[in-house]
């Protein structure tokens, strides 16, 4: 019984342990971990930011095999276009705005 709860303290002293040690970077990992939170971040934004972080001639693809260009996939990316809609007895109006930026 003894053994169990020592081994239980070690455990969590353990992880204790490491949990307060965080992980340090390299200056070289950190710049690359800082540019991806900017590229994730633009991409988040889906206003067309992300173009600048993907170069002109890559090619991506999905799990079923399609291959899609740069455009296509920033398309695919950015937001419908905005509606707006007004009604004034039985006439109705529905205006749509490209909100397309590249």
């Amino acid at each position: 019984m003894r053994s169990i709860t020592f081994l239980s303290v070690l455990l969590c002293a353990c992880s204790m342990l490491s949990a307060a040690d965080p992980q340090k970077f390299s200056p070289a990992e950190q710049e690359v971990l800082n540019a991806m939170n900017v590229r994730v971040e633009a991409d988040a934004k889906h206003d067309g930011s992300l173009a600048r972080y993907i170069a002109d001639d890559c090619i991506f693809s999905d799990d079923m095999g399609r291959v899609f260009t740069k455009a296509q996939f920033l398309d695919d990316k950015l937001p419908p276009p905005s509606t707006t809609r007004s009604e004034t007895g039985a006439t109705s109006l529905s205006t749509y705005t490209e909100m397309r930026q590249c």
